[in-house]
């Protein structure tokens, strides 16, 4: 929680540090539990978070390493499926509309929740 902290305090570059250790305390434990990251919708939020950190800093390929990984991962909860919304947004961002655009169709043919698949059905309804 310390790097969520920093971020909204504006301490971009000591939250990344944050969340690369929380990314090597998770991996730690996953694999000493022999646990797939997957299960752990936190992972991925983290990653996000990372992601968005980065991108912040202007670090793009930092960026888009730690938000594709996220976004790659599946989403137990809601919450979690909803944030997925942050790779679009990031490749809406870098000027890559089509890949966007099947970002966002893979989020509305994943999604199991209501919440998670709008972003992606806002965005595709905008386009047509």
């Amino acid at each position: 929680m310390v790097g969520h902290n920093l971020r909204r305090l504006g301490r971009t570059e000591e939250a990344i540090q944050e969340f690369l250790k929380a990314q090597e305390l998770e991996n730690a434990y996953y694999r000493a539990e022999n646990i797939p990251a997957e299960y752990d919708w936190h992972h991925a939020h983290n990653l996000q978070l990372l992601g968005l950190s980065y991108e912040t800093l202007g670090q793009m390929k930092s960026a888009e390493g730690a938000l594709r990984e996220a976004f790659s991962l599946p989403a137990a909860v809601d919450l979690a499926e909803f944030n997925r919304k942050a790779w679009p947004q990031f490749l809406l961002n870098r000027e890559r509309p089509q890949e966007a655009l099947e970002a966002a169709q893979e989020m509305i043919a994943k999604s199991e929740h209501p919440m998670a698949g709008w972003p992606g059905r806002v965005w595709q309804a905008r386009r047509t």
